[in-house]
């Protein structure tokens, strides 16, 4: 049990288990990861040791955490690979159900665990970019587009711009669909300073009020509870 979370810098929630990491002012070292919730076999509340953290997330049995010098620590469920974190430095992550995804300091977004059953990978032409921001749902990922990138690809032209979000992965109630989004010279997706996502729904907020990319809301959560969503603050 944890006794105060006063004075934190960012929290994540998993499944029956919760994470945070301690400020300056919070009586613990700053930087330190605390959880508490449900123990089991699989470590998720067996955080690493260390006071430098600077950012946590969590989802489904697993958890990652970032640390100031750029490495990137997992704990918890590694059923399918989650918590073996490819080389290099990273600036932000963000935990699916059974996958990680972390931005390098480049830009150059990683994908490892499983998506769906098959090995995650970020696929063309999205591999070939650049991103500012990334989050993960159930099982697909979500990002904000660093800078302008163009490339021929079969079948016509692709083309994003800077602040641009892109969605790939499990698509099975249209949550990859980003509104507007098309391959070609004239995309009008949707550019926004944060993205944010969750199991099966996908917002967006412009101008006019929010749009959605999939059709069974409703039904999904009377079904199962469901009230994830992918987010996005427009400009």
């Amino acid at each position: 049990m944890v006794a105060s979370l006063r004075h934190v810098v960012d929290i994540a929630a998993g499944n029956n288990c919760f994470f945070a990491i301690f400020s300056t002012t919070s009586g613990s070292p700053s930087g330190t990861l605390v959880a508490w919730g449900q123990a089991g076999s699989d470590g998720a509340l067996s955080v690493p040791a260390g006071s430098s953290y600077v950012s946590v997330s969590a989802r489904n049995r697993h958890g990652a955490a970032l640390a100031a010098n750029g490495v990137v620590s997992c704990w918890g469920d590694n059923t399918y690979g989650q918590c073996v974190v490819p080389a290099g430095t990273y600036s932000a992550v963000a935990c699916g159900d059974t996958f990680t995804a972390g931005l390098l300091t480049d830009g150059t977004l990683r994908v490892w665990g499983s998506i769906s059953s098959v090995p995650a990978s970020v696929p063309a032409p999205f591999s070939n970019m650049k991103y500012s921001e990334v989050s993960c749902g159930k099982a697909h990922v979500v990002a904000r587009v660093l800078s302008d990138y163009s490339e021929t690809v079969l079948g016509g032209f692709f083309q994003v711009k800077a602040g641009d979000v892109i969605a790939f992965g499990s698509n099975n109630s249209g949550q990859c669909l980003v509104p507007g989004f098309e391959f070609t010279p004239n995309n009008h997706g949707i550019n926004c300073p944060a993205v944010a996502g969750g199991d099966f729904t996908a917002y967006s907020l412009p101008t006019s009020g929010f749009e959605r990319s999939e059709e069974h809301t409703s039904e999904l959560q009377s079904r199962f509870g469901i009230s994830y969503a992918v987010f996005c603050l427009k400009k």
